[in-house]
């Protein structure tokens, strides 16, 4: 009978601890998730220039983020991992990637993860199709499983500073 007292008094007290735990956050421009050092689950949805809806789920953790948007049943996936961003999609076995760190020395920057990251959501919140203007957001606290921030092995990836070394040759 004891044992049975204590695990009823070990629930209750369990189930009332989480009641306060915040389990969503409001927030108003995406690249404020950066300072709340917390993993995140951000569904966000605009409209394409036709005037469908885009449906954008966006996962941030630790100066990393993975975006799945849905352009009416075609899915796109992004990840932005420290200095690399990988770019494909459901229609094709390849993608694209691009070196963030080589990209801002052409425009004659130092590299800043975070900042870099910070421009990333700014620019998501600045686009329509992303996102509504003035829109609410609402992003769950949850775990998310590292492997969302490693690139799928079964796509062939390009690299995106070679496809444009190779235009540019051609070009000129």
């Amino acid at each position: 009978m004891k044992k049975i007292f204590t695990l009823i008094l070990l629930v209750i007290l369990f189930v009332t601890s989480c009641e306060g735990e915040i389990k969503e956050i409001k927030i108003d421009n995406l690249s404020d998730t950066l300072t709340l050092k917390k993993s995140l689950v951000c569904p966000i949805q605009g409209t394409d220039p036709t005037g469908k809806i885009v449906k954008t789920t966006i996962y941030i953790e630790d100066k990393k983020a993975r975006i799945e948007t849905d352009y009416t049943n075609e899915k796109t996936y992004t990840i932005y991992t420290k200095k690399l961003l990988y770019v494909w999609g459901d229609a094709s076995n390849q993608g694209e990637i691009l070196n963030l760190e080589f990209f801002e020395e052409l425009q004659g920057k130092d590299y800043d993860e975070v900042q870099s990251l910070k421009e990333y959501l700014d620019g998501i919140d600045e686009s329509s199709t992303m996102r509504e203007p003035n829109s609410e957001v609402i992003c769950k606290i949850q775990y998310i499983d590292p492997s969302q921030f490693v690139p799928p092995s079964n796509i062939d990836f390009k690299d995106m500073v070679d496809e444009l070394g190779s235009a540019l040759e051609q070009v000129g």
